[in-house]
């Protein structure tokens, strides 16, 4: 027990006389070591990229072992795996925003199209709207006309039918005046 006490006491006043740089090495081949255990019974995970970034210094002053330099490379391999996952997942997100905004821009231009056919039919509409209440307005006008042409033909029919009896019985009277009282009579008869 007094050696252990003596081998602490001894190992703290080395450690107190380390440089900071090599406590922070050794600090860091000390986590990489308990990773790697831990990541290999199952109950750790892969060394994050700020680690990696943090500790590559020090995997050039203290070599990894085969382990740990496996431990390493495949921590390497799974970020990288993650960046290029992201990636492609950030292209395909882009893609699907690129297709959408198409899509929309295709619809607004679709609706921008139907908006103008509607206002154009509704133009077109009013014109023959106002073309028919014309075309209306002519008739109405036309059947008056027609109506007061046809009054005056049957006016003038029966003037003139009138003035034909007038006259006919002007000449039958003028006949009268002029036949013999045998030829009145021989008339009668017929």
């Amino acid at each position: 027990m007094k050696t252990e006490l003596s081998h602490d006491i001894i190992a703290e006043k080395i450690w107190d006389r380390l440089p900071e740089q090599d406590k922070r090495f050794l600090d860091i081949e000390r986590s990489i070591n308990q990773r790697t255990q831990d990541f290999r019974r199952g109950t750790g995970d892969y060394l994050g990229p700020k680690e990696l970034a943090a500790w590559e210094d020090a995997f050039a002053r203290f070599p990894p072992e085969s382990d740990q330099y496996r431990f390493i490379q495949e921590s390497k391999a799974y970020w990288q795996a993650e960046k290029e996952a992201k990636e492609q997942r950030q292209r395909e997100e882009l893609e699907k925003a690129k297709q959408q905004v198409e899509k929309e821009r295709s619809l607004r231009e679709a609706a921008v199209k139907a908006q103008n056919d509607a206002e154009s039919a509704r133009i077109e509409a009013e014109k023959q709207k106002t073309t028919a209440e014309a075309n209306a307005r002519q008739a109405r006008q036309r059947t008056r006309m027609a109506v007061a042409f046809m009054l005056l033909a049957i006016l003038m029919g029966s003037w003139a039918y009138r003035k034909n009896l007038q006259s006919r019985k002007a000449l039958t009277e003028i006949a009268d005046r002029n036949l013999t009282p045998r030829a009145r009579v021989d008339r009668l008869a017929d």
